[in-house]
């Protein structure tokens, strides 16, 4: 708890001076006051882990996970003016999370083997897991305003959030996710990395059967890639199942089948080391600079808004042309250019919401094994000869390509009083269905066997309040056609609306993809190295989803107790 402290007590100073600075330079003389609001939550999070899966037995391999326990607050501060000002400064703002995850102190024997921060730039180890001390957001608002327009201009640290969906990054592409402590369904600004940018938004009324149009314009020097919990061997982090199951995944050859597990051991043997995740991502600054527009209207209750964004692939595009020959794989993040549209629509008939967005992605990095044949392997070094151990005949080939890419996904919203459910209160309803297609993509196991041509999911989102909106449940469940589910229910308790206890169950259902590479492909690392065969790989197969492949997420199921303070 020190250790928090200490980090909180340094952030606090750091964000104060920062305001002052903005405050000195920024606010006009004839503003005469400041108008402050300071609110935040402290919470404690216990997370129960069944590591097969409720579906495969009841609560029978319970371990805990994480124990968060979490300060988040957020200043702002308004200038009061004598008298109204053309140009002025409109606010400044800041957002502070610390954290302090007491699971490592309480399991310490599980996590002991977890890294601590390693020098390269992205590479987490354990000390980013167990405490948090992030100065989230800071910024200003510069305000410009006639009668009829007005500017704002934001600069600083910052979250943009992007078109109509919710639980799916199909627009919102500009602040990269952030799943190195958690999953899913928390506030999504939770799960957003802040960036280092600056962001102008233009507005204006009145212009004929268009009642307004809005621009948004934004250049970020920041680049960061999409954050996952520490990657290295032996992938004991909390929420590092999903490398974990990479290893364990079979990589598929013309002439054999490896697992990485085996890359693993054979890296060792060549080079010292286990085969290791590296980031490889562009350096921030002008150079870099990804940049966007936004350009909305809206006419009776229609609201439409176009997209354009410039940048780098936040998820990674795996290479593994340097697996064996430098006992790595990296993780690129091409540059890429996202065209979308989105809208929404308010159909007073049945007091309902229909939205909807979709994009073209123009790069995007997928497994791509199709370079990598007619080579021959080569395992001389391990018998002291001076070529490496390679499965690529050099003609370049990286292990993944880049793709056109579609996005495309509708929703409905809408409330209705069913008084055998609730008497009370109308019960919410939202429905989502998504879809993914891949331009000139053909699946393929052995070359493509990550992403199939075409991705569906459907989403319905239910919740309510009772007692006088004391008692707040919620459900979700997302449908893969692959046979796979996810679910999500709770339920949240709050007395006066700042004391609040919540209770959380995510799971994870569907059969677990079967059948695994060739014995006898699965066991050729083994013979190189002189140790005994190991069973099929259990993470190949023919379901193909986000829960199956590469990380079968079929064995997890998660119970969540919350407790926490609002002010």
């Amino acid at each position: 708890m020190n250790k928090l402290l200490k980090a909180v007590t340094g952030k606090l100073l750091k964000g104060a001076t920062t305001g002052l600075v903005f405050a000195l330079l920024f606010c006009p003389n004839s503003a005469n006051a400041l108008e402050t609001d300071f609110h935040g939550r402290m919470q404690s999070t216990y997370v129960l882990r069944d590591t097969d899966g409720f579906q495969y037995g009841f609560m029978d391999n319970l371990e805990g996970v994480q124990w968060r326990n979490e300060l988040k607050f957020e200043l702002t501060l308004r200038p009061e003016y004598e008298e109204q000002h053309f140009v002025r400064v409109e606010k400044i703002y800041l957002a502070y999370r610390g954290a302090y995850d007491a699971i490592f102190d309480l399991r310490q024997s599980a996590y002991e083997n977890i890294r601590e921060k390693s020098p390269d730039d992205f590479e987490l180890g354990k000390d980013d897991l167990e405490t948090e001390n992030d100065l989230r957001e800071a910024f200003i608002d510069i305000a410009a305003e006639t009668e009829d327009q007005s500017f704002n201009l934001r600069l600083g640290r910052q979250i943009v959030q992007w078109g109509e969906a919710d639980g799916f990054n199909v627009i919102n592409i500009i602040n990269p996710q952030d799943n190195s402590t958690m999953m899913f369904f928390e506030n999504v600004d939770d799960l957003a990395t802040p960036l280092w940018m600056a962001r102008l938004n233009y507005s204006k009324a009145d212009l004929g059967f268009i009642e307004n149009l809005g621009l948004e314009l934004v250049a970020i020097p920041d680049i960061r890639p999409h954050l996952f919990a520490p990657t290295d061997s032996p992938c004991d982090a909390p929420y590092a199942f999903w490398f974990k199951d990479l290893r364990a995944w079979t990589i598929p050859h013309p002439m054999f089948e490896i697992s990485t597990d085996e890359f693993s051991r054979l890296t060792q043997v060549l080079y010292g080391h286990p085969v290791e995740f590296k980031e490889d991502v562009p350096s921030s600054g002008l150079d870099n600079l990804e940049y966007g527009a936004r350009i909305e209207g809206g006419f009776k209750g229609f609201d439409m808004a176009l997209y354009y964004f410039h940048g780098f692939q936040d998820d990674p595009a795996m290479d593994f042309s340097r697996a064996l020959t430098e006992g790595r794989y990296y993780f690129r993040h091409p540059e890429q250019d996202m065209y979308g549209v989105s809208f929404n629509k308010y159909l007073a008939s049945v007091n309902g919401v229909i939205r909807g967005e979709g994009c073209m992605i123009s790069k995007v990095g997928l497994v791509d094994l199709t370079g990598c044949n007619g080579t021959q392997l080569d395992t001389s070094s391990l018998n002291g000869g001076n070529n490496p151990l390679a499965i690529y005949d050099g003609t370049g080939a990286t292990g993944y390509s880049l793709q056109r890419v579609y996005y495309s996904l509708i929703g409905f919203d809408y409330d209705r009083w069913i008084p055998w459910l609730n008497k009370g209160k109308n019960m919410s309803f939202s429905f989502q269905a998504y879809w993914r297609h891949i331009h000139k993509w053909g699946y393929d196991q052995q070359y493509r066997p990550l992403d199939k041509q075409d991705n569906y999911r459907l989403t319905g989102y239910f919740y309510t309040d009772y007692w006088h909106g004391r008692i707040h449940p919620e459900l979700f469940v997302m449908y893969d056609p692959e046979n796979t589910w996810m679910t999500m229910a709770s339920a949240k308790y709050t007395r006066d609306g700042r004391w609040y206890c919540k209770i959380s169950v995510l799971g994870f259902w569907g059969e677990s993809p079967g059948g695994g590479g060739s014995e006898g492909a699965t066991s050729f690392g083994n013979a190189v190295l002189g140790l005994p065969n190991e069973p099929d790989n259990p993470y190949t197969g023919d379901s193909i989803s986000p829960f199956t492949t590469p990380s079968n997420l079929a064995h997890i199921t998660e119970v969540s107790f919350r407790i926490g303070y609002n002010w």
